[in-house]
């Protein structure tokens, strides 16, 4: 707290805005890092799902060459020779494939099943049943081994998709391809069995056990797989080869040999039902692709959307902060100016304001407007009350009228000075009137009066100019009420110049007052010198110059109090003299401070004229702003509702709300305030179909899940309505960048 105590206001705004924007550039990094962690799963998904309908077709060959490869150890040769050798070319050829995606794609779950499947002995295993040199029993189990070995692999890669939706269909199909290498280990059993036409006791248990273990999967597949896969599933039970291998089945069932079967008749028989199967497992591995591409793509774009957002988001951050630190710098740095120039005694200026402020930069233009007119009107009724006292005419009524607080104590110290000039003028005019009219001894009563009268003048216009001084301090915080002083500071300037004069002429008349004292000084000396003189001439006399003596003493007498009243008097004087020069270089004071006072009001006049041109620099800068940041929220919105409506038809989500183009916050605004303000511009018509289209082809897609569930045997069109609903979004898109510059040209 004491680092930012000690901060400037800028460096304080420039913290914040750093902070804030480094909070946001953090959460973007976030939310862009966790949905490119989702697009690289959804690769990640591709890879697996590529590699495990390879591994699924390998596996489905083996699966036929295990059967057959049976069925040729148990008839010694004698049947599925050419169907061995036909699928063993089956084999190879999707082996070559699985081989071939080997080399192109060195990738880890490569490596992995590379390391977990081992074709090498296949060769070998092959020779050796085409030489009789295993039986079926060894047969079997390395062919199952090595599908095993398939299916381990492939269930292993089912673990790593973090989306769940993935995952259940690759369990589901893991679930499948297990259950259908029973029914190839069912091949190849009965293949053997029918083609010996009798069982063995290790061969019977195994195929029960592979019957057993074939229903279990398919149960578990059947009660984890979603609508559309048991759907396709039922599609494919209804194959007559299913029927046609049960019968089979339940005779195997029913007896230990003499079946009365054709080994090649089952073998064919179960290849076609084993065929089915792969049919719908190639129908999972599709929606696999399906649902993995369709992840990679939504993970994409929402990747594109949120580093464009993030982008964006911080730039209009930034360039918002940087904005607003200029424009409250620029204001403060403006305000500095004025008050120095207020400070230094600049007052001439005029405050422009708006009549109803906006924010606090107008209301503080407004006080500064308020405070230019107080002191203005301030100064007008100071200025004309001293011009008319400087006239002689008193008779100005100095009031405080709307004033309040230290500018009504300023209106009566100056009253208080003028009221004080008043008495001093009527004093002034009483003793030039006594002067010529009285004794030596009431001249000098007068003149004592009008020292102290002169004395209480001068401290009255010591008031009035600690009055004006407060006055200027108290414009330095009140610049707002500058406008009405200006005029009325010159006319104070001119009537100080005025009363400065009328000083001097006070001055000339107390240097006459001296010479008249310095006169009635000589004349005293010589009264004095007379009473002497009469004093030494009744002596002469002796008893009869005894009353002239008296009389002599008392003018002697007389004459010395003279002397010691005209001293006095002539000290009065010289102090009153010496005031008055005071109050002289005082009043020039005044006359210049008046000055600096008037041109500090043009000065702030025109910079408070800029500050208004900043304002609205500002209101339109912010309005276009908004209008910019409204028309990417409309893209924004419109993001959402498409993925919103591909979520719904992706999830048969029957309450999913697909509002129309009126109802969406764009639309409210298009067919509301939009129209008010833009409809004459070229783009706005031009908006209105791309953005119907959007909504409505999502209206579309909707009916195809509500109420009844459609979407297979729609599923065309759905693609469709879908594509067109993309292309009428990015003309949508691209239409809304065209109106976002033309609303700023019209604004411009």
């Amino acid at each position: 707290m004491r680092l930012l105590t000690g901060m400037t206001i800028k460096k304080r705004l420039m913290l914040l805005s750093v902070a804030s924007v480094l909070v946001i550039i953090v959460y973007a990094f976030l939310m862009i890092f966790s949905e490119y962690n989702r697009y690289k799963d959804a690769q990640e998904t591709q890879k697996i799902v590529e590699l495990s309908v390879k591994l699924g077709n390998v596996l489905h060959e083996l699966q036929k060459e295990r059967g057959a490869s049976a069925g040729f150890l148990n008839s010694h040769g004698k049947k599925f020779s050419d169907i061995m050798l036909k699928q063993r070319r089956d084999t190879d050829q999707k082996l070559q494939a699985l081989l071939d995606y080997y080399n192109l794609h060195n990738d880890r779950y490569v490596q992995m099943a590379k390391q977990n499947i081992d074709f090498s002995q296949l060769q070998s295993m092959r020779k050796k049943i085409s030489n009789f040199e295993v039986n079926v029993a060894q047969e079997v189990g390395y062919y199952t081994h090595l599908n095993k070995t398939i299916l381990d692999t492939v269930t292993k890669f089912s673990t790593f998709p973090k989306d769940i939706k993935t995952k259940n269909i690759l369990t589901s199909q893991v679930l499948f391809i297990t259950a259908k290498e029973r029914a190839g280990i069912e091949r190849a059993v009965l293949s053997a069995v029918f083609a010996k036409d009798s069982f063995t006791k290790g061969l019977y248990y195994k195929f029960v056990s592979v019957l057993s273990q074939q229903e279990v999967m398919l149960n578990v597949f059947v009660h984890g797989a979603s609508e559309d896969i048991l759907k396709k599933f039922d599609q494919i039970k209804q194959d007559p080869s299913f029927v046609e291998v049960q019968k089979m089945r339940d005779i195997a069932l029913s007896r230990d040999s003499g079946f009365g079967i054709d080994a090649t008749y089952w073998f064919k028989t179960i290849t076609k039902k084993i065929n089915k199967l792969k049919e719908m497992e190639d129908y999972i591995n599709n929606l696999l692709v399906i649902e993995a591409n369709k992840i990679e793509d939504i993970a994409f774009r929402n990747l594109i959307i949120y580093i464009i957002v993030s982008f964006g988001v911080v730039g209009f951050v930034g360039y918002l902060a940087r904005s607003i630190i200029i424009t409250i710098i620029g204001a403060i740095r403006r305000f500095e100016r004025l008050i120095n120039e207020v400070n230094k005694g600049n007052l001439e200026i005029i405050v422009d304001r708006r009549k109803v402020p906006r924010n606090e930069m107008d209301i503080i233009t407004s006080r500064l407007a308020s405070l230019v007119n107080i002191i203005r009107d301030l100064t007008d009724r100071i200025n004309t009350s001293v011009a008319q006292a400087a006239k002689g005419d008193f008779s100005y009524d100095l009031n405080a009228d709307g004033l309040d607080g230290d500018y009504v104590t300023a209106i009566e110290m100056v009253k208080s000075g003028i009221d004080a000039m008043h008495e001093a003028h009527e004093k002034q005019k009483y003793i030039a009137l006594n002067a010529e009219m009285r004794s030596i001894g009431n001249v000098s009563k007068g003149l004592v009066l009008i020292q102290g009268e002169t004395t209480e003048l001068i401290e009255d216009l010591g008031s009035i100019l600690k009055a004006t001084d407060a006055t200027s301090e108290l414009a330095t915080s009140s610049l707002q009420k500058l406008e009405n002083i200006l005029e009325k500071m010159q006319q104070l300037d001119q009537e100080i110049q005025d009363t400065s004069i009328s000083i001097n002429s006070l001055n000339d008349m107390s240097k006459e007052i001296t010479s008249v004292v310095e006169l009635i000084k000589d004349i005293a000396e010589q009264t004095n010198l007379l009473a002497l003189n009469a004093a030494i001439e009744a002596a002469r006399a002796g008893e009869h110059g005894r009353g002239f003596a008296v009389v002599a003493d008392e003018v002697r007498k007389l004459a010395e109090r003279t002397q010691k009243a005209t001293s006095e008097i002539n000290v009065s004087i010289n102090s009153m003299k010496q005031e008055t020069n005071a109050i002289v270089e005082k009043s020039e004071s005044m006359t210049e401070v008046s000055d600096n006072v008037s041109n500090a009001v043009i000065e702030f006049k025109e910079d408070m004229t800029k500050l208004e041109e900043d304002s609205k620099d500002t209101a339109e800068l912010t309005e276009n702003m908004r209008n910019r940041l409204f028309l990417s929220l409309v893209k924004i919105d419109h993001i959402i509702f498409k993925d919103h409506t591909y979520t719904a038809i992706a999830n048969n989500d029957k309450t999913a709300e697909i509002i129309s183009d009126t109802e969406c916050r764009f639309g409210q605004w298009y067919f509301g305030e939009g129209k008010k303000l833009f409809s004459m511009l070229p783009t706005y018509t031009k908006i209105a179909e791309p953005h119907h289209l959007v909504h409505d082809m999502a209206q579309q897609n909707f009916k195809f899940i509500n109420p009844e569930d459609k979407r297979i045997e729609h599923a065309q069109d759905i693609l469709t309505n879908f594509r067109k609903m993309e292309e009428a979004s990015h003309q949508l898109f691209d239409l809304l960048d065209d109106l976002k510059n033309e609303i700023m040209k019209h604004h411009s």
